[in-house]
């Protein structure tokens, strides 16, 4: 199988207010959007914009928050992502690329969606005028805390009711095995990950390389949590929507023997585990989870699956950090934080939800807000040089008040700029209405996944 991947976008301009699109017709005989393949090196805005400027002369400005993907098979051995952006004029001459488009013109909204050949094109353009307008899909729920509500700035979070529903494009696990001997207590200590693997994943296909988020689960649960199949119908139902590009996820544990002590685990979380949570099951434990996951979870993963890591030595798991996040919810919160603080130079992309970081304390003593910024900020003053972007989500009101807490003013520190764009912005905090509890996370995803990564 050959994996493809096009960019473009809908196009817009207003005369009088109203919206006029951009219609490509095509020197094939069909009507289209403007985009075309991604180049090597390329980001997909650069795609989507130098595209913009072959195919029709214009300059255009583009709106990332607008992301409408579709996948389709234009031959049996041939897989084709397409990503449409949302970009208005910003010049005003026409000038077709003859070998490709006979004909450009802007039409209203009505004429220009019967104009399109395809359906997958029509979609497209609707999507695009009801994120214009403002409107969402019916099975789409946003919620929105405007800024200085909670924090400075303005939250936003859409809860799409349609996860759930039965899909035939549909992932499946696989569990990885490894050892660890990180924890500088003599010691080797077998461990497995839960991988999921989204449904166009073909290990034939070595040209088609995917990116990589970790997952930590909350106290007392278990890497198996996601494997439940109502739970893996949500992840299976992220993917198939559209609106998250496929991805590896992989759920991992601090915990050294999920399987054991089993009820004191589910019941407080208290048994032995690497992550330095200050519980009481962890005495003379050394808190090097951070190591585990770089030494020996990275490598066993990756290079077993079709991933950018080249090998496993430590300048090529660097090599790859742009291809790989960590997330985790409530205590996986404050080990993503962790993680952060420990392994920046290992991971580009951070989804923390709903907890707080301690900050490297123990898990019920006080840090102050110094503390935090510190140590939050601390790997990147000392990597300047590294991109990273952390889109963090909590619920509210019912959810971990300490997050939005520190949140407040984490996000008004200069090293970080707020909003939902890689290119121009680090920080993104989404807020739902959901109550605590992990079995949230795939929704939490559907909004983080489809900023990080771009």
């Amino acid at each position: 199988m050959t994996y493809e991947k096009s960019c473009g976008a809908v196009v817009y301009k207003r005369t009088s207010g109203i919206p006029l699109f951009l219609i490509e017709h095509m020197a094939a005989g069909h009507t289209s959007i403007p985009k075309g393949h991604v180049e090597d090196g390329e980001t997909e805005e650069q795609t989507a914009i130098r595209e913009i400027k072959e195919e029709t002369n214009l300059d255009v400005r583009l709106d990332t928050r607008f992301r409408h993907t579709i996948s389709y098979n234009p031959y049996p051995d041939i897989h084709k992502d397409v990503v449409f952006f949302l970009a208005e004029a910003a010049s005003d001459t026409l000038i077709n690329q003859e070998c490709e488009v006979s004909a450009l013109e802007w039409l209203p909204y009505d004429d220009a969606y019967n104009a399109m050949t395809y359906e997958t094109d029509k979609e497209t353009l609707k999507a695009a005028k009801e994120y214009m307008e403002g409107e969402l899909p019916m099975e789409i729920k946003r919620i929105i805390h405007p800024a200085g509500e909670l924090i400075d700035f303005e939250t936003v979070f859409e809860e799409n009711t349609t996860l759930a529903d039965p899909v035939e494009e549909r992932g499946h696990f696989e569990r990885v095995e490894y050892a660890t001997d990180a924890y500088d207590d003599g010691k080797t200590y077998s461990k497995f990950c839960n991988v999921y693997l989204p449904w166009c994943y073909n290990p034939e296909d070595r040209e088609r390389r995917y990116n990589v988020m970790y997952y930590q689960h909350g106290n007392t649960c278990d890497p198996d949590l996601f494997t439940e199949p109502a739970v893996k119908d949500l992840l299976d139902g992220m993917f198939a929507s559209g609106a998250v590009e496929p991805c590896i996820l992989v759920f991992t544990t601090y915990y050294f023997d999920v399987y054991k002590d089993v009820e004191t685990r589910r019941t407080t979380g208290d048994v032995p585990a690497g992550d330095g949570g200050g519980f009481t099951g962890n005495p003379g434990i050394a808190p090097n989870f951070y190591r585990e996951v770089v030494e020996d979870i990275i490598p066993a993963v990756e290079l077993r699956y079709n991933t950018w890591l080249k090998s496993g030595s430590d300048e090529d798991i660097r090599a790859a950090r742009d291809h790989r996040g960590f997330s985790g919810y409530s205590r996986g919160c404050v080990c993503t934080w962790y993680i952060l603080h420990h392994d920046f130079e290992y991971f580009r992309y951070y989804s923390p939800m709903s907890c707080m970081t301690t900050a490297g304390r123990k898990i019920n003593e006080e840090v102050t807000e110094k503390d935090v910024v510190d140590y939050l900020t601390a790997p990147m003053k000392a990597h300047p040089e590294l991109p990273f972007f952390i889109y963090a989500s909590d619920g509210y009101p019912n959810d971990v008040q300490a997050m939005i807490d520190q949140l407040r003013y984490v996000t008004r520190d200069p090293i970080f700029s707020y909003g939902q764009d890689p290119q121009k912005n680090n920080f993104f905090f989404a807020v739902s209405d959901f109550p605590h509890n992990d079995l949230y996370c795939p929704y939490y995803f559907y909004n983080s996944l489809q900023v990080l990564f771009r």
